[in-house]
């Protein structure tokens, strides 16, 4: 049976509805809500997107840490993030093959790319 490109649209919609749920306690997206500026959201959304690859208690964990690093102002801590701190809390992370070292990275690049954005 064919579906129409609306009949389609719907049913993802209703599967959508059923499913989305704000208090999805195995959903990295809980902890992006927990901010209210969308600039705070947008850092942790993208570092909770980076990090959503294997169990769901070990990516919840990881983002949990990078969060706590980041304190109650993830914007601001990237803004005036530095690659060549120490930053042990994030060093010592591990998540699947990702290494603190590579969090680092990827909080510098995030910083950059936010940067040359608001230019």
């Amino acid at each position: 049976m064919r579906t129409s490109v609306s009949g389609l649209a719907d049913r993802l919609d209703r599967l959508y509805e059923a499913y989305n749920r704000e208090d999805a306690a195995a959903d990295p997206v809980q902890i992006v809500r927990r901010y209210t500026t969308p600039a705070d959201q947008e850092v942790v959304g993208f570092c909770a997107a980076a990090l959503a690859f294997g169990r769901v208690a070990s990516v919840l964990n990881s983002v949990e840490t990078v969060t706590r690093a980041m304190g109650p102002d993830p914007a601001a801590y990237l803004r005036a993030f530095d690659p060549q701190a120490p930053h042990p809390e994030l060093r010592a992370m591990v998540h699947r093959w990702i290494r603190g070292a590579d969090i680092v990275a990827l909080l510098w690049l995030l910083r950059q790319m936010v940067g040359h954005c608001a230019r």
